[in-house]
């Protein structure tokens, strides 16, 4: 049942609020669906398609998936497009939050190197394993720290430039390797896959986010394991050695957390829990530490302390380090299968598809997990009919870790309430909405929005026909018939402000800020290029853009009384600027400090927005399903519709000639390092769906947007810009063969996805 929310009352961007401009609606009496569909360019194979199974998905692409909108005129809006503009505001807000956490981490680091060399002296034992277990700790924490800052640490020439090896090899992220430092493979730990360390995702392209990424995934893939004496050493110096440090922005206590209520993460680990899910890995501050002494430091105390600990818990969970679910590491599989049990500085945190993987991974025979699996956990019945007829071994699996996706944290909200898209739709709702091409669309909806959840983790998350009543004019537009689907992404959208705004995201918008001086700043540079060419140039398109809502600032930099400085020495002035505001703060600048809250805030806005739309979209679906007329009011939100989602995007102005074709979204979520192969899911540049609704006796030719799903191993690791230039090539995969009736053309069989 659905659940009303109050939220606040928003103004609608409006794409004309003059209806003298818009287009004359057509009269019912003398539509014809079949002129409109030649009108449209559909062809005689798409037109069969459409009459025989109520719609079609052609091969026609945009760059954004509110193009298809913009005309205002007979839409049908698609969960696809709601799923996707959600998808947008999560990526935002996790940058924004990652922003943050960035600069916590950085902090930790460069106060944590500057106790570890008092490690040496603090504890007594075998000097020979304390001394393995230092060399661990600060070549662990001096290439984290150069990752994070970007500058080489302070240490010995001979320190200095072991950590710097080692940094530029995570930085190159190619091949696989083992350093000396960490001892010789061994069927535990055989090497690290640098291909790891490639930014990706929301931290691709910003330079303050691809070393925090490189930093954190650094963390969180070198292991302390807890059989071998000189990493259990190393991982106590660390834990004993940071135990009085002040650790709270990182982490809190399980225990603090626990007792946690909404609304109060206050440290990035709290506030990832919430988002994401439990660490799957023991980190640094989430293990016990009863037992341990200062000294006696030898092979002896290490193997009693062990046991002590051991004893203390029931089976794998001992309350002091824990099985991990999920294996990141290039190791040798163990009788059982399961990961060795190892520390981690950091943790990545553990999605419930990703630990289901892991059990389906011992069914598939070399190939890799399908995504068709996280959709048959969540209820599909096209996805649970293909395990059921052809793996039950498989579908008995899914089904005994498919509680693993009950509701709890954002991401299992999220993939809930795409799930709603599986339950059967409202009797009441046209023929082809109850059809079995339906559900195979709604599958592919589905599988495109989970593509995007878990592009944006990609960080944080452990890898592995009812007639309505005649009117006399043809309406604006449609809405799908699912309106539980709308209320849930509105309740949603406000968990999800909840959530990022008391982790602080939007407290403060410095990313964006400095992001601006930079826009500007290359906005400058190519303006000054062209002036050399041509001194009568003027800055078009984008530039034009950026330098005008900037021309405050750049006068700002002038000296009043003078002309402007040349555009080369704004720019500088500016690329300085936006260097100091990203390691040192705004300081007590207080009119920056303003700008930074503003831009912060406007993410914040845009959630309660978006739950105002999703909500009125439930409104209107309902207003379908029992043949109630449209208001006026309805009527201009269907034909101010592809500007009010644009605007979710980015897009804040009329003008449309400078959309970002940067709509495909990749993630690997599973690796087989033994042949430098991963699997790869995603989306592809939206698709222009043509779909019939009857409405007054007449079939009326509607039209949106749907987002193309795609899953296949891959010999690298794309990121959404190598993904995207590949679409574009004769050497794009296709899309999974069991999506193929979703499309007018046959999609050419693929080969397995095998490893």
């Amino acid at each position: 049942m659905a659940i009303a929310l109050l939220v606040p009352t928003i103004v609608i961007f409006a794409q004309s609020t003059d209806p003298n401009k818009r287009k004359p609606p057509l009269e019912m009496a003398n539509y014809d669906w079949q002129k409109d569909a030649h009108a449209s360019g559909l062809t005689a194979e798409q037109m069969v398609t459409l009459h025989k199974q109520g719609f079609v998905v052609t091969g026609n692409t945009c760059r954004q998936a509110f193009f298809p909108y913009l005309n205002g005129e007979q839409l049908f809006v698609t969960s696809d497009a709601i799923a996707n503009s959600y998808s947008v505001l999560l990526e935002e807000s996790v940058r924004l939050l990652e922003a943050t956490n960035a600069r916590r981490l950085n902090t930790f680091l460069v106060e944590a190197w500057k106790v570890t060399p008092s490690f040496q002296k603090r504890f007594t034992g075998d000097p020979s394993l304390l001394q393995v277990a230092y060399n661990r700790v600060r070549m662990t924490m001096g290439v984290a720290l150069e990752l994070s800052s970007g500058q080489k640490v302070d240490a010995s020439p001979d320190i200095e430039k072991a950590i710097d090896d080692e940094a530029q090899r995570v930085i190159a992220a190619t091949g696989q390797s083992k350093p000396e430092w960490l001892g010789p493979p061994d069927a535990g730990f055989e090497a690290i896959d640098y291909t790891r360390f490639k930014p990706r995702g929301v931290y691709n392209g910003r330079p303050a986010l691809e070393r925090y990424f490189r930093a954190t995934a650094w963390l969180q893939a070198i292991p302390f394991r807890f059989s071998k004496d000189e990493e259990f050493a190393a991982w106590l110096m660390l834990y004993e050695g940071l135990d009085d440090f002040d650790n709270k922005p990182l982490y809190n206590s399980e225990q603090e957390i626990c007792m946690k209520g909404p609304g109060e993460a206050d440290s990035m680990k709290s506030a990832l829990m919430m988002l994401v899910g439990e660490p799957d890995d023991t980190d640094l501050f989430g293990s016990g530490h009863e037992g341990v002494t200062n000294d006696g430091w030898d092979a002896k105390g290490f193997n009693d302390l062990r046991q002590q600990w051991a004893n203390r818990g029931p089976g794998a969970e001992d309350g002091t380090v824990h099985l991990s679910q999920i294996n990141d590491q290039i190791s040798i599989a163990s009788k059982d299968g399961k990961p060795e049990r190892t520390f981690r500085i950091l943790s990545a945190y553990r999605l419930p598809d990703a630990a289901m993987f892991t059990d389906t991974e011992q069914i598939h025979a070399g190939a890799f997990p399908s995504g068709r699996e996280v959709a048959a956990a969540l209820g599909s019945p096209i996805a649970r009919a293909f395990y059921n007829s052809d793996n039950e071994k498989l579908l008995a699996q899914i089904d005994k870790d498919k509680n693993a996706f009950a509701e709890g944290t954002l991401y299992d909200d999220y993939l809930n309430a795409m799930a709603t898209l599986f339950e059967p739709v409202d009797a009441a709702a046209p023929d082809l909405f109850h059809s079995s091409a339906w559900q195979e669309k709604s599958l592919q909806t589905f599988l495109g929005g989970w593509a995007q959840d878990r592009h944006a983790w990609l960080l944080q998350a452990k890898q592995n026909v009812i007639m309505l009543g005649m009117g006399e004019i043809v309406p604006s537009g449609f809405v799908e018939p699912v309106p539980d689907f709308f209320n849930r992404m509105a309740q949603l959208s406000l968990k999800s402000l909840q959530i990022f705004q008391d982790a602080g995201a939007y407290n403060n918008g410095i990313e964006e800020v400095v992001q601006n001086y930079r826009d500007t700043a290359a906005a400058l540079h190519r303006y000054a290029a062209a002036r050399k060419i041509d001194p009568k140039a003027r800055p078009t398109g984008a530039d034009a853009e950026v330098l005008m809502n900037n021309e405050g600032l750049m006068y700002a930099l002038s000296i009043p009384g003078k002309p402007m400085p040349p555009e080369e020495e704004t720019a500088a002035k500016l690329e300085q600027m936006a260097t100091q505001l990203e390691t040192q703060g705004p300081g007590n600048d207080p009119e920056l400090k303003m700008q930074i809250e503003f831009k912060g805030s406007q993410t914040a806005k845009k959630w309660q927005e978006f739950a105002s739309l999703c909500l009125k979209l439930e409104e209107l679906s309902n207003k379908q399903l029992h043949h109630r007329p449209l208001s006026d009011e309805d009527n201009q939100f269907y034909y101010d519709f592809g500007s009010t989602l644009a605007s979710f995007m980015g897009y804040d102005s009329n003008e449309f000639n400078d959309v970002h074709d940067d709509a495909p979204r990749i993630a690997d979520i599973y690796s087989a390092p033994q042949t430098g192969q991963v699997m790869e899911v995603g989306i592809g540049r939206p698709l222009v769906m043509y779909l019939l609704y009857p409405y007054g006796g007449k079939l009326i030719l509607t039209h949106g947007a749907v987002l193309p799903y795609y899953e296949f191993a891959s010999g690298e690791r794309l990121n959404d810009q190598t993904w995207a230039d590949l679409l574009k090539t004769p050497a794009a995969p296709a899309p999974p063969d069991w999506l193929r009736d979703v499309t007018s053309k046959p999609i050419p069989a693929v080969k397995p996805v095998v490893r």
